[in-house]
């Protein structure tokens, strides 16, 4: 996985750069390196609520 990446959010037509600033063997902590709009942010929460995008288990959970 690169350092600066575009966090892509299916449902949503907005892209997010994104830098990575901490791995682990699970996941990735990234850090917004733009600002994201308050309105993006409202809409990826009623998604949320609506259990449109529901966490994706990693492929390694059983």
């Amino acid at each position: 996985m690169a350092d600066h990446l575009y966090l892509v959010i299916e449902g949503l037509e907005a892209k997010f750069s994104c830098a990575a600033i901490a791995r682990t063997d699970t996941g990735l902590h990234l850090r917004f390196t733009t600002d994201v709009p308050s309105e993006v942010v409202d809409q990826i929460t009623r998604q949320i609520a609506r259990k449109k995008l529901a966490p994706r288990k990693p492929a390694n959970d059983s």
